[in-house]
C-alpha cells in the first residue's frame, strides 16, 4: 500500500495506544515513516500489552510511557522526559478515552461522571497544555479524537456523548486560538 503522506524524520506520540483504535492510528504513523512512535497507557500491565502488539506488528521505533493522562505532574513529567529522550513531538494524538457502562443518567454516578470527564477532557486539556508550548517554537499538530456520539448524542451514554462534545467544542476553540 502506498501512503498518502509522509512523516520521515517526524516523533508522533499517540495517547492510548496499546490496542484499539490508538494502536492503529500509531501503526499507520509507522508506516508513514514517522521516526518515533511514542504511547502511553495508564499502567504496567496496558504499558506491556502495547509494547507485545507493537512488536507482533514489527513496529520497531516505538516507546512506551505509563502516564494516567489525568494527571497534570505526570503529564508534565512525561512531556519533558519525552522531550529529553527522543527530541520534539511533532504530532500529538489525544486519543485516551473511556466510556461508562451503558445506562441511563438516573442510574449513572457522580465517580462514573467524573472519571469519563476527567479522561476524555482534562487529558486532552493537560496534554494539550503541556505540549503547546514547544510547538509554538517548532511547530506541530494535534488531533483529538472524538465520536460521533459528541456531535449526536447517544442513548444511555448521555455522559461519554457530552464528554466527546466537549473534545469537539475544545478543539476548535483551540484552533481558533
Amino acid at each position: 500500500m502506498n501512503n498518502i503522506f509522509s512523516l520521515e524524520g517526524k516523533n508522533a506520540w499517540v495517547t492510548g495506544a496499546s490496542y484499539g483504535i490508538g494502536f492503529n492510528i500509531a501503526k499507520a504513523f509507522a508506516a508513514a515513516g514517522a521516526k518515533t512512535i511514542i504511547f502511553n497507557d495508564i499502567n504496567e500491565k496496558a504499558l506491556e500489552m502495547g509494547l507485545a502488539n507493537y512488536a507482533a506488528a514489527g513496529i520497531t521505533n516505538v516507546r512506551g510511557y505509563v502516564c494516567d493522562v489525568t494527571d497534570e505532574n505526570a503529564v508534565k513529567a512525561l512531556v519533558n522526559q519525552i522531550h529529553e529522550e527522543v527530541g520534539q513531538i511533532d504530532i500529538l494524538v489525544n486519543n485516551a478515552g473511556i466510556a461508562q457502562k451503558i445506562k441511563p443518567l438516573l442510574d449513572t454516578t457522580e465517580n462514573e461522571f467524573d472519571g469519563v470527564f476527567s479522561t476524555n477532557v482534562k487529558g486532552v486539556f493537560l496534554t494539550c497544555r503541556q505540549v503547546i508550548p514547544y510547538m509554538l517554537e517548532k511547530g506541530g499538530n494535534i488531533v483529538n479524537v472524538s465520536s460521533m456520539w459528541g456531535l449526536v448524542g447517544a442513548s444511555c451514554e448521555s455522559v461519554y456523548s457530552a464528554s466527546k462534545g466537549a473534545v469537539i467544542c475544545f478543539t476548535k476553540a483551540l484552533a481558533k486560538e
